[in-house]
């Protein structure tokens, strides 16, 4: 079986992936504009500062997501040069990030919920140096988990 073959849609910010149902042929738009509101609400909860939707980082976060829905693995680097700082200097960025990765959730709030309640991932949720995010998702209805999820956090090094 050719899971890349069988991969049906590529979701990012503007794309279906609101209740996944595991045929990924439907489904509701993301709203970013919710998930900068949660994203934000969780933020301030913790006393860090809002930060804005990026879409440059949303494109990053979905070419990793494809990655991972391709290989049907969660992980925040595929081999030698494929972790985030890699990633970002092949598209000229610099400065300070964070990722977070996750799989199998169905919607922004359930991911949200889950990555709260993990130390690591609540940090860099909260880091008070970020100012920009990218959030996407991609899915593989064949894989184990479907969905694959990456949001980016960032702060340009001009900041």
């Amino acid at each position: 079986m050719d899971i890349q073959n069988d991969i049906h849609e590529w979701i990012a910010a503007a794309s279906p992936i609101e209740g996944v149902d595991g045929q990924a042929t439907t489904g509701k738009f993301i709203d970013i504009d919710r998930a900068t509101r949660l994203i934000n609400t969780i933020r301030s909860r913790h006393g860090a500062k809002p930060i804005v939707f990026d879409q440059g980082l949303a494109d990053l976060a979905l070419n990793h997501a494809i990655t991972m829905a391709s290989n049907g693995r969660v992980t925040n680097s595929f081999g030698p040069g494929g972790g985030l700082r890699s990633r970002l200097a092949e598209v000229g960025l610099r400065g300070i990030a964070a990722e977070n990765v996750g799989a199998g959730h169905s919607t922004v709030d359930s991911l949200l919920q889950d990555w709260q309640r993990s130390r690591g991932h609540r940090a860099n949720l909260v880091h008070g140096k970020m100012t920009h995010f990218g959030l996407a998702a991609a899915t593989n209805p064949v894989s184990r988990y479907r969905a694959y999820w990456d949001l980016i956090l960032f702060r340009p090094a001009s900041h």
